[in-house]
């Protein structure tokens, strides 16, 4: 689960009407501008459709935000490598730290920004695929994408990306999960991602 917003705020938990409660892998905070986390499940049960709850500083989660769910196929083996982030402003192109994977698995890289949804590129080494479905405009010009590299073997991965233009501050940031064993994450794309909005009152 990737979640993106711009506030002061930050997350203290993420969880469903199913009474799951997911794991944070990750989060790049930037008072003042656009801000990132992401957050696993392994093995969630699956079934009916269910109703995700984030929550922060502040009362009901962050002030303004988008919400991105990935089910992954076959990746509930956990973490893999270290996750790595980075920020910075006034840039078309995004990269942050290598990940060194020891298994079969995913590799995913989110990004919040100030720009327009236009010319979304995949990039990284291997190179990453880019997911349309993952791609938000939240508000105007604050954007936010998901793109995903499935990892056959022990590896070091270089993730990257870039937009169409140069674009205002953002934060990037990447995260390896293992193949739950069933060789899923070596060669099964994740299903549909959904991106939803929200909006604290």
């Amino acid at each position: 689960m990737f979640i993106g917003w711009e506030s002061t705020d930050t997350i203290s938990s993420v969880t469903d009407d199913a009474g799951q409660t997911y794991t944070h892998v990750v989060t790049l905070q930037n008072p003042g501008g656009p801000s990132g986390a992401i957050y696993r499940k392994v093995n969630h049960p699956g079934g009916a459709a269910v109703n995700v709850s984030v929550s922060g500083s502040g009362g009901a989660g962050p002030s303004y935000g988008g919400v991105t769910v990935m089910p992954m196929n076959g990746g509930g083996g956990g973490d893999d490598g270290t996750p790595t982030s980075a920020q910075g402003e006034a840039a078309a192109s995004f990269s942050c730290g290598d990940i060194t994977t020891t298994a079969v698995g995913y590799v995913v890289q989110f990004l919040v920004g100030y720009q327009a949804t236009t010319g979304v590129v995949a990039g990284g080494t291997p190179t990453f695929t880019r997911d349309t479905a993952s791609e938000a405009n939240n508000g105007g010009t604050q954007t936010s994408f998901v793109q995903y590299l499935l990892s056959g073997s022990a590896q070091t991965v270089s993730p990257a990306a870039s937009w169409g233009a140069i674009g205002s501050q953002y934060v990037f940031m990447a995260a390896a999960f293992k193949d739950s064993g069933g060789g899923g994450g070596g060669g099964q794309p994740p299903r549909s991602m959904n991106q939803y909005s929200h909006r604290r009152a």
